[in-house]
């Protein structure tokens, strides 16, 4: 599967902490940003959109907690905490300015690495660019999916749906995991939303790419997208 890196944007004034960091991410398959001050990364235009910013709390000039406002209206995407105040209070205020996550140092790579994985599907990130999944290309900026000779546009929320999927080619996606990052919400055992969704980008897949792309029910377990004979 081929696929843009995520964009991180990495808010760090601590030059050693800020390099290592910089490089385990760069290492596993993450384009990092670094800056030392939130007054510098607020003037700097990326190539590209963020999708995640990792910033410090206690920064010389604007703090994490000042700037947190500006850093979400400047680059539109979360913001998630890396700090060594590790007081309760401090975490409580960091998530009600709207952090998506409050991480105390030291902490492992590996650890972040997983919190920045995790709170990237939280925030349903996508590819800007088309990337493509075996025959199968999508076009976020058009919304539309190639495979061979046919293309078609879906909708915005369809083609959401399917680009999940392509995301995760190979993998069944369980209703939990579909609820929790499609719909935003938790799957209480009984709700059909998914269901009736899938329903109808099945039904667009057929009437254009039938027997070629689908997504499988694989029973007890979930949804799957099939290419060709996959």
């Amino acid at each position: 599967m081929t696929r843009e890196r995520p964009n991180i944007v990495l808010i760090e004034d601590d030059v050693s902490l800020a390099h290592l960091t910089e490089t385990y991410l760069e290492q596993n398959s993450m384009t990092v940003s670094s800056f030392d001050s939130i007054e510098k990364a607020l003037k700097r235009r990326l190539d590209a959109p963020a999708d995640l910013i990792v910033c410090d709390v206690m920064l010389p000039g604007v703090s994490g907690f000042q700037g947190l406002k500006l850093l979400v209206r400047h680059f539109e995407c979360p913001v998630l905490f890396l700090t060594a105040r590790t007081d309760d209070d401090d975490q409580i205020t960091g998530l009600e300015l709207g952090a998506c996550d409050y991480i105390t140092k030291p902490v492992a790579p590996s650890v972040l690495l997983a919190k920045i994985k995790a709170n990237l599907r939280k925030s349903s990130y996508h590819p800007h660019h088309a990337f493509s999944v075996g025959e199968l290309t999508l076009n976020p900026a058009t919304h539309v999916f190639s495979v061979g000779d046919i293309h078609c546009r879906l909708t915005t929320k369809d083609f959401a749906l399917m680009q999940l999927f392509a995301m995760n080619f190979g993998q069944t996606l369980s209703r939990e995991y579909l609820f929790e990052t499609y719909l935003g919400r938790p799957y209480n055992g009984l709700d059909r939303a998914i269901d009736l969704k899938i329903s109808r980008l099945r039904k667009r897949l057929q009437s254009t790419a039938e027997g070629i792309i689908d997504i499988v029910t694989v029973h007890g377990e979930g949804y799957r997208l099939c290419i060709g004979s996959n």
